[in-house]
């Protein structure tokens, strides 16, 4: 028992100690990224990290964006890309500060839009036409070289190199300077506010400047000096330029080509090789040569890096010419249990409608895409009020821990806290990454704000993510739908009223004949007893006989109606009845039998009978159909027939609107 307790220990010793000397070595733990985890290709050419923290890999096909779950992809083709004369050597990568990517390679230079991963269309009315040259500088502005000098892009800014036998390598700003370094190895400093010459300096004596004006490489360390890497075939030299001072300083110079290199904020640099990486201590000299790469299974892996980048969180990318980008951490180990404090910040790497991942171009319902930009880019979103279940998904970059990563969200100001283990399920995974649903939004604004962090009591305020957007109301909600309904109900109301009124009016012009009708009746009550009386008078007063006989023949002229109105109008109801089963008998065909107009014909039957021609008709047809009704030898569909009716509908609707009952009611009951 004892012996296996001390075999025990002392396996466990040696596994202790082969971690320490691996720390020792500073040989750490590699992992991988290639095609089988969505790279385009296998061979990097160089990497890079994005403003929001994602890592841009270029291959020879392809360009890769890694956002810490998957890689977007924007194709490349030898009709992206135009002529760059002063430009002879390899793949060299620029972001400006509009989010697009200019591509260097090879007497060549494309761009292209990061923002909706495709080629920028406005490149060629950008680069003007006798371009030799292009660079970027760490502000992201453009400058153009040309045959007469540089030029910044959008300024008035010109600066001209001392000698035309200069040839601009790499530009960089730092403060108000500009610093342009050319291919003798010469660097020349100008006013930024002017382009005026400063100063110029010289890397290394002339007799050297054959020797690596091939190509440059120049980034800012993190000392506020220029670090540079110059090329030439098979051979390369290391340096460092103090702006403070004005110096140069010759690091490193070896017989083999070094091709990219970080600098991080402990003065430790890193170095690519064609077969592996070296790591140099600026504060000594002392370099490492690393070849042997440890993955993950303890596996050694022997391959070429061929571009390397270093993220925020110190965390180190190689590109390979073959095993795709590999990565490690100086947090990470195996036996690593410290609390991590690196800084995170959320990407926005996914946004789903529905439970449906919505792409920047995807159309619903015939309308404009939901997104017009990749997810990262989206700040602000309108949505329908059927597309108020929206969900968001945010990652970060940490591979040292991506389990212990750490969220803080707010939707309009309600924070809250969640992690891989917090008791909201579901909302973490194992990749570090956020799921957010939102669903059944009320109509309305929404700001939704989200920080990232190591640790759950470190949140950096100025690494927030914020995103607003509109769920809209539908449209009988709107202000204008309401202002419709509005409208429509006034001009129902007032259509009402309309109706009302036009109606009391009616009525009231209708009363007001029937007055007149009665009064007109009361006369002719009067007159025929003072007729009456006048004819009782004959007979007392035979003399005046004569004369009453004459004043009665004269008062009934003037009350009662003429014997041409009494003739008019037996025949108007005779022609009706000789039409009666005639439907097309109308008002103008009885006028012109009558040999009158139109008017004519109204206006006489209006003065005798008071009614318009048309009821006259139907007053005739309609009474002799009731006598139809009343001899019981036809059916109602007959007697419609015969009296002119075109339907048994109308028949029955106009004799209850005269008789004040159905036919067939009528019928039933003709008393």
């Amino acid at each position: 028992m004892i012996r296996l307790f001390l075999k025990f220990f002392l396996c466990l010793l040696m596994t202790l100690l082969t971690v320490v000397a691996t720390a020792d070595d500073q040989t750490p733990t590699f992992y991988t990224l290639n095609r089988h985890d969505g790279l385009s290709d296998n061979n990097v050419l160089q990497l890079m990290q994005l403003a929001d923290g994602r890592i841009l890999s270029v291959e020879s096909e392809a360009l890769d964006i890694y956002d810490g779950i998957s890689f977007s992809h924007i194709r490349r083709q030898e009709t992206d890309a135009r002529p760059l004369q002063n430009y002879f050597g390899a793949t060299h990568v620029y972001i400006d500060d509009e989010d697009h990517l200019w591509l260097k390679s090879w007497y060549s230079i494309a761009c292209y839009d990061l923002r909706h991963l495709c080629p920028w269309e406005e490149m060629d009315s950008v680069l003007p036409d006798s371009l030799l040259d292009f660079f970027i500088d760490s502000r992201g502005q453009r400058w153009f070289v040309m045959k007469d000098g540089i030029y910044e892009d959008d300024s008035d800014i010109k600066l001209t190199p001392s000698s035309p036998d200069l040839i601009p390598q790499d530009i960089d700003c730092m403060g108000d300077t500009v610093y342009v370094f050319f291919n003798t190895g010469t660097l020349s400093a100008y006013a930024l506010a002017d382009g005026t010459l400063i100063y110029s300096s010289d890397a290394y004596p002339v007799s050297e400047r054959q020797l690596y004006d091939h190509t440059s490489l120049v980034i800012q360390g993190p000392d506020s000096c220029f670090y540079q890497i110059r090329t030439k075939q098979y051979r390369s030299i290391f340096l460092r330029f103090d702006p403070q001072r004005r110096q140069w300083k010759r690091l490193m110079a070896v017989d083999y080509l070094l091709h990219s290199m970080v600098i991080q904020p402990n003065g430790i640099a890193y170095i690519t090789l064609p077969d592996g990486y070296l790591r140099y201590d600026l504060s000594n000299g002392d370099v490492i040569y690393l070849k042997d790469l440890h993955l993950p299974d303890g596996s050694l892996l022997g391959t070429g890096v061929n571009a390397f980048c270093q993220d925020r969180t110190g965390g180190i990318w190689l590109g390979t010419y073959d095993k795709g980008i590999i990565y490690t951490s100086p947090l990470s180990g195996l036996f690593d249990t410290q609390t991590l404090d690196i800084p995170l910040r959320p990407i926005l790497s996914a946004i789903y409608l529905h439970s449906q991942k919505v792409m920047h171009d995807s159309i619903y319902s015939g309308e404009q895409p939901l997104i017009t930009e990749e997810p990262p880019y989206v700040r602000h979103l309108s949505l329908r009020h059927d597309q108020n279940s929206i969900a968001f998904q945010f990652s970060t970059m940490n591979y040292v821990r991506p389990r212990a990563t750490c969220y803080r969200y707010s939707l309009n100001g309600d924070w809250h806290t969640v992690t891989a283990d917090s008791a909201a399920a579901g909302y973490v995974d194992n990749r570090g990454a956020l799921y957010l649903p939102l669903v059944s939004l009320a109509p309305g604004h929404y700001q939704l704000d989200v920080m990232a962090a190591s640790r759950p009591d470190r949140w950096d305020d100025a690494e927030t993510v914020t995103l607003t957007f509109d769920v809209l109301p539908p449209w009988w909600q709107t202000l204008w739908a309401k202002a419709l309904f509005t409208l429509v109900s006034l001009i129902i109301v007032a259509g009402l009223v309309f109706v009302y009124v036009r109606s009391l009016r009616r009525r009231m012009e209708r009363d007001a004949r029937e007055q007149q009708l009665m009064l007109r009746i009361q006369n002719l009550a009067e007159q025929v007893n003072q007729y009456e009386s006048a004819a009782a008078q004959l007979v007392l007063y035979e003399p005046a006989a004569e004369q009453s006989s004459e004043t009665a023949e004269e008062t009934e002229e003037t009350t009662g109606p003429s014997t041409q109105d009494i003739e008019f109008m037996n025949r108007a109801t005779q022609l009706v009845e000789q039409h009666l089963a005639d439907p097309q008998y109308t008002v103008d065909q009885l006028a012109r039998d009558l040999c009158m107009e139109r008017t004519g014909l109204y206006k006489r039957l209006m003065a005798l009978m008071s009614t318009a021609p048309v009821v006259f008709i139907r007053s005739i047809r309609l009474h002799r159909a009731a006598e139809l009704i009343r001899e019981g030898n036809h059916t109602i569909t007959e007697i419609s027939e015969l009296t002119g009716f075109g339907t048994v509908s109308y028949f029955g609707k106009c004799f209850q609107r005269e008789f004040g009952c159905k036919p067939s009611e009528y019928a039933a009951n003709p008393d």
